[in-house]
């Protein structure tokens, strides 16, 4: 009506119905376009009518600003075209709607906080290269010079992103909701604004290029709403000649073999690898080598081998592939070891995994014995005990095998642990084993 003088920012929010937006001819301060709102001279843009089935949108060219959130939760728009009088473009402005491209013109010196956050659909952010104020490199918005990254876009599909050396900010809802897996955080990062790496569901791993102290200094400062940051796996001291970043958690000798289980943070590439056993004087006993994808998140190696080697030392090295053999991981090394049977601690969520302990010969039972730690969630996740014919010796749940001894006929013992999709605890670890041969 005539009498509305002021219409506040997100006054139309949760307004998922809304298809037009009517504004009487005498209002002073408003009008409406097509059943959306604009300031009376139609240079602001306040709200889009977020019902509208149109796919595609061209905003008028008397607009010079757009005001925050005026198309947040737009479901059905995916154009907009932005025109060449458009100056400023302020919070929210697109957020959550379903646009897929756009392409900002030089004329816009100013992008507010988020203004394209939760954009799932959107793969791509262009700028116009005679901008004075922003610019745009792999789809992904910065400012002029490079020292602020403003944008990475929700809907790019890609699950590893490298931050350019250089770049000092990370702004506020930068990476909100994007789903990236693993990130590179150059040491030229000194300020990760509020709300910039929040709500990262699926990342696991960041790769800082500094210390370990500069990286806390970092994390100190940005810890206000960046859960996902802090709560990912830190690796220190990147270096990008490097594509492969794992860790050797066991190397056993058991029946004819030393068998070495990776666990990978990051592998930019497909690689090979080569699995070697050294004596104690150094001397190569044996090696074998297999492809790695740049997929695995664990990797098991087998070299045959005897029972000498328990003591010697395995290394693991990491390799292009090619014939220049470059390296490109650090090596691996460890000890080898009799087997021990334990679980991840914690287990995972919805996982269902056997271990088989064999002795290569006669014996009446094989007595195994757990430590106190051994713990599963009462009721919920289970471990069971077979002997060699899958016959259930026992099934346990909660603290029931902590400090126990199970004694399984034959030799073979099988242990399975299974769990829901909850509240993992420790699992279980085999302190010992104790194998009853026959009498006489």
């Amino acid at each position: 009506p005539d009498n509305i003088t002021s219409i506040g920012d997100y006054a139309f929010d949760c307004c998922y119905g809304l298809s037009n937006i009517n504004v009487t001819e005498g209002n002073p301060n408003y009008c409406s376009i097509d059943g959306n709102l604009y300031s009376k001279d139609k240079t602001e843009l306040i709200r889009y009518a977020i019902a509208k089935e149109a796919a595609e949108f061209v905003i008028p060219d008397t607009v010079t600003k757009i005001h925050p959130g005026a198309f947040v939760d737009a479901e059905n728009l995916e154009k907009i075209t932005l025109p060449s009088s458009l100056k400023e473009i302020e919070d929210y402005a697109f957020s959550y709607s379903s646009i897929r491209e756009i392409k900002i013109p030089k004329t816009v010196i100013d992008i507010g906080r988020g203004a394209f956050v939760g954009c799932k659909g959107l793969g791509n952010i262009t700028v116009d290269i005679e901008n004075p104020a922003y610019c745009d490199a792999d789809g992904i918005l910065y400012n002029k010079d490079y020292t602020a990254l403003m944008q990475y876009p929700g809907g790019k599909a890609e699950t590893d992103f490298k931050i350019p050396n250089g770049v000092e900010k990370i702004c506020a809802e930068a990476f909100n909701g994007a789903q990236l897996q693993t990130i590179v955080i150059p040491k030229t990062v000194t300020d990760i604004e509020s709300n910039a790496m929040n709500y990262m569901r699926s990342l696991y791993t960041v790769l800082y290029s500094g210390g370990q102290e500069e990286w806390e200094s970092l994390a100190n400062r940005a810890a206000f709403k960046n859960e996902a940051l802090l709560q990912s796996k830190i690796i220190f001291d990147y270096n990008e000649n490097l594509q492969v970043y794992g860790e050797l958690m066991k190397c056993y000798y058991d029946n004819g073999a030393v068998t070495a289980v990776l666990e990978f943070d990051y592998i930019e590439k497909d690689c090979k690898t080569i699995f070697a056993i050294y004596d104690e004087e150094g001397n190569l006993v044996t090696l074998t080598s297999k492809d790695i994808s740049r997929d695995a998140y664990t990797e098991t190696l087998s070299c045959p081998a005897d029972e000498k080697c328990i003591g010697y030392q395995a290394k693991v090295f990491f390799w292009n592939g090619l014939d220049n053999m470059k390296p490109v991981g650090n090596a691996l090394y460890g000890n080898i070891t009799e087997r021990i049977l334990e679980s991840l601690d914690p287990y995972d969520d919805n996982c269902d995994e056997t271990q088989l302990y064999t002795y290569n010969g006669e014996c009446e039972s094989i007595s195994v014995t757990f430590s106190e730690d051994t713990q599963t969630e009462r009721n919920y996740d289970y471990i069971y005990i077979y002997d060699m014919n899958d016959n259930e010796i026992g099934r346990y749940s909660g603290s029931e095998l902590a400090g126990r001894t199970v004694n399984v006929p034959g030799n073979v013992v099988k242990i399975r642990l299974t769990s829901d999709g909850s509240n993992t605890y420790y699992g279980y670890r085999v302190e010992r084993i104790d194998v009853n041969k026959q009498e006489g």
